[in-house]
C-alpha cells in the first residue's frame, strides 16, 4: 500500500475532499445514504454482490458523489470480484434494479433502494426491524410519538 508518510498524505487529501463535500449534503442525499445501507441488510444479496454494492457505494457516496467513476470491468477486482465473473454478476444487479450503469461514461450508480427487486432475506422480518427503527431512534433522543401515529394511519 502507502509508506507511512504518503499514507498520510492521502488520508489529509481524503479528508479535506470529504470535510468539503459533508457541508454541501442535503438531508434528502444522507438519507438515501442510509436507506441503502439499512436495505443492503435485508436482501438476499450473494457476498460478490454485496462487494459490489458497497464498492460502487465507496466511489460514489464517500466522495460525495451519486455516481462511481470505474473504467474498467477489471478494477471490480480490488473488490475481489474477478475479470470471468464480474460481467453477470453486474448484469444481475442492474436486472434487479440495484444498479445503473452507464457504459459511455463508465458510470456505476445505486438506484432508489424502493425500486429494487431483490428479494429479502429468509431472516428478514419486517415488524422487527420497524421495531428496532423506532428503539433507535428513540434512545437517540429522538421523539417518536408522531412517527408512530403516522405509521398506524398508513396501515
Amino acid at each position: 500500500m502507502f509508506k507511512d508518510e504518503a499514507y498520510r498524505e492521502a488520508v489529509k487529501a481524503y479528508v479535506q475532499t470529504i470535510r468539503g463535500h459533508l457541508r454541501e449534503l442535503e438531508d434528502e442525499y444522507i438519507v438515501k445514504e442510509m436507506m441503502i445501507r439499512g436495505e443492503v441488510l435485508k436482501r438476499d444479496f450473494t457476498k460478490r454482490q454485496q462487494n459490489i454494492i458497497w464498492f460502487i457505494y465507496t466511489f460514489s457516496f464517500y466522495y460525495g458523489k451519486d455516481k462511481a467513476l470505474i473504467p474498467r470491468l477489471q478494477d471490480f477486482e480490488l473488490c475481489g470480484i474477478g475479470r470471468t465473473k464480474i460481467k453477470q454478476e453486474l448484469d444481475k444487479l442492474i436486472n434487479m434494479n440495484v444498479i445503473e450503469h452507464n457504459e459511455l461514461l463508465s458510470l456505476y450508480g445505486i438506484t432508489d433502494p424502493s425500486k429494487w427487486l431483490a428479494p429479502y432475506h429468509a431472516g428478514y422480518n419486517p415488524s422487527r426491524s420497524q421495531e428496532l427503527f423506532l428503539l433507535n431512534l428513540r434512545d437517540a433522543g429522538v421523539s417518536v410519538e408522531k412517527l408512530i401515529k403516522n405509521m398506524k394511519g398508513n396501515n
